[in-house]
């Protein structure tokens, strides 16, 4: 067994040992002030992980996964290729998250956290949430701006880990190698000058809304002009910058696109949507005469869902469709579901247009079935693909994901514009459309890299133990409480580590 522990980390575990970071706030009274909170600093973590939980990664995983960047080209990884000569330790690759989550409190229901977290992208056990390590938290409404509240704790958590990577730690190094978050996050913390509510819509490349080459919706027309770590910082950034682009060996790839939030819970909220509404104006769980018929017919809907999952045995906890959940008023038809089960909904929509396709009855099966029949295809395709796929891509594994991701937008972009010409509101385009075109070229082809192994779908778990942590803990500040939370749960670590290991996939 690990060792038990120190008394620095016993008291570590009752806050005795946090590091106090002033920070601007809001105060009670809506003025500008200034507190001292909590933050974990990563060395702490990653020493208690390895010296007492028995962390291990084996030193052909470590090895592998800078090898496949090396031969792919990666320029962030060859940047740090003398580094990593130089120091002849292993380098561990390291993650940060960051995201913001609605507390839920009765007494105030708007609340949301902020919470930072701290990841190692090669360590996947079996139990995701072992694998990732609250840094800071702190509630929105005393967020006074970025500068103030959250650029001091990036600059302690940048000092720290550009610290671990010169001195290391028991014989290792480490570099972050991923910023994951949600394309606000990234807005809110860098506030880089092209966004998806401006005519310049990408901060990775020059695409817009111009009716030009550069259109971002074109697949990848704007693949010349993605910016340089320079270009990044200089054209996109404001003069006072994020410290996290001050970590050792910045590069702009480091910031990931995040298909959970860009598919699952975006596009794939539009097609289902859409998918969804043309089978019900089809006919083909009863006559929609009028909207008094939507309530009948929704309920008819998902009961075909729930038993074609029972037959499946496939677990879901969507609920009942109802009008609100089917349509939205600047989207038209979009399926509200969390990331998981809009991807279950996906294959069931797949599956029943199969159906109808093997026995129409008096159904007319037009243009547009067709063409969503293929698009749905195509997206759960890109899903099975990349579920079966280990880290590391082939050529040919690569070559059949972009091409299945690619059917999918281009199969979208195309039934937008049928649905525009029939004056339907459906198949909305908005630039996540782009940001997926940039997971399949960036990652998919360039580097043959997963993108499921950059999603948040178990940060996104992280998160919800931080609003569990935020709507129980009952000193104050909130902050304190939960940071002593979350070292209680790090104790347990020591025993759940040795057995939660995963198998890693490279």
């Amino acid at each position: 067994m690990p060792n038990s522990g120190s008394q620095r980390w016993h008291n570590c575990i009752y806050g005795q040992e946090s590091e106090m970071i002033e920070v601007g706030v809001t105060c009670a009274d809506g003025s500008a002030g200034t507190m001292k909170l909590p933050v974990q600093s990563p060395s702490k973590i990653l020493e208690y992980l390895i010296h007492h939980c028995g962390l291990h990664l084996p030193d052909s995983l470590v090895a592998n996964f800078w090898e496949h960047l090396d031969n792919m080209g990666d320029e962030w990884a060859l940047s740090t290729k003398r580094f990593r000569q130089a120091c002849a330790q292993q380098v561990w690759p390291v993650g940060i998250y960051g995201d913001e989550a609605c507390i839920g409190l009765i007494n105030a229901p708007t609340n949301q956290i902020y919470g930072i977290v701290l990841s190692l992208p090669l360590f996947r056990p079996k139990v995701t949430r072992v694998a990732k390590y609250l840094l800071f938290s702190i509630e929105s409404d005393r967020v006074l701006n970025m500068q103030a509240t959250l650029y001091p704790v990036f600059r302690y958590i940048t000092d720290n880990l550009n610290q671990l990577a010169e001195n290391g730690l028991n014989g290792r190094r480490f570099l972050v190698s991923e910023l994951r978050g949600d394309q606000a996050w990234f807005r809110n913390i860098f506030q880089h000058a092209s966004w998806w509510r401006k005519k310049e819509v990408c901060f990775r490349c020059q695409a817009c809304t111009n009716q030009n080459h550069l259109n971002y919706l074109h697949y990848d027309d704007w693949i010349s002009t993605r910016r340089s770590t320079e270009e990044f910082l200089f054209e996109e950034l404001p003069q006072e910058m994020c410290p996290l682009v001050d970590l050792y060996f910045f590069h702009v790839s480091l910031i990931k696109h995040c298909t959970l939030h860009i598919l699952n819970l975006g596009l794939l909220g539009v097609s289902n949507g859409s998918t969804l509404g043309m089978l019900v104006h089809m006919h083909v769980w009863g006559r929609l005469d009028d909207d008094d018929d939507w309530p009948r017919v929704l309920n008819a809907a998902f009961d075909d869902f729930v038993q074609w999952r029972k037959i499946h045995k496939v677990q879901c906890s969507q609920k009942r469709f109802t009008y609100k959940t089917v349509n939205r008023k600047d989207y038209g038809h979009f399926l509200n579901a969390k990331g998981y089960n809009a991807r279950v909904l996906s294959e069931w929509l797949l599956a029943k247009i199969v159906e109808i396709r093997a026995n129409p009855g008096n159904l007319i099966l037009d243009e547009r079935f067709d063409l969503t029949e293929s698009t749905m295809r195509g997206v759960n395709r890109y899903f099975g693909l990349t579920e079966r796929a280990s880290r590391k891509l082939t050529l040919e594994q690569s070559q059949q994901i972009e091409e299945a991701g690619k059917a999918y937008l281009v199969g979208y972009r195309s039934l937008n514009y049928m649905s525009t010409r029939s004056g339907i509101l459906a198949w909305v385009l908005v630039p996540k459309w782009h940001a997926f075109a940039h997971v399949l070229v960036d990652y998919v082809r360039l580097l043959r890299q997963n993108p499921r192994y950059v999603h948040t779908f178990g940060d996104e778990d992280m998160m919800m133990v931080l609003k569990g942590w935020a709507k129980n803990v009952k000193s104050k500040p909130r902050e304190v409480g939960i940071l002593k939370l979350s070292r209680m749960r790090m104790k347990t670590l020591q025993w759940r580590i040795p057995e939660l290991r995963g198998h890693n996939r490279v």
